[in-house]
């Protein structure tokens, strides 16, 4: 095996087995994707989080997605996840907006039946809320 198939097949190895493990990290997308379902909302003043998921029953496999939206003050948003109702830990990065109106989305990151997962905003004054799990 050449030294250049060797390196395609560990860097093949290491994607699969991240992919395996959960930790899927999608970059940021403009809008959310079709046949992905709102589960779930929360507001801190003016600032919205929306939780996206593709998995209907929470039972197979799927992905989460979050979205803030601003109505017109500056607004932070994130995506946290649980795994066998565990602590939730931030796995986005964060995100935001600026203007009214504005909205920016996380990336799609892993679901599946031991996971768990809220959508979190926070306003300019600094409160915090989270929309309930899914």
């Amino acid at each position: 095996m050449t030294a250049k198939r060797s390196a395609l097949a560990v860097k093949a190895v290491a994607v699969a087995a991240t992919a395996l493990a959960g930790v899927f990290m999608a970059p940021a997308a403009h809008a959310a994707a079709a046949g992905t379902t709102v589960r779930g909302t929360a507001w801190a003043g003016k600032c919205e989080a929306i939780l996206y998921s593709n998995d209907s029953s929470q039972a197979s496999m799927g992905t989460y997605q979050s979205q803030t939206a601003s109505n017109g003050e500056v607004c932070t948003g994130w995506l946290e996840r649980s795994v066998n109702g565990g602590d939730y830990k931030r796995i986005s990065d964060y995100h935001n907006v600026y203007d009214q109106g504005a909205s920016s989305y996380t990336g799609w990151y892993w679901d599946g039946a031991t996971y768990s997962a809220v959508a979190c905003v926070e306003d300019a004054a600094g409160a915090i809320a989270c929309s309930a799990p899914w």
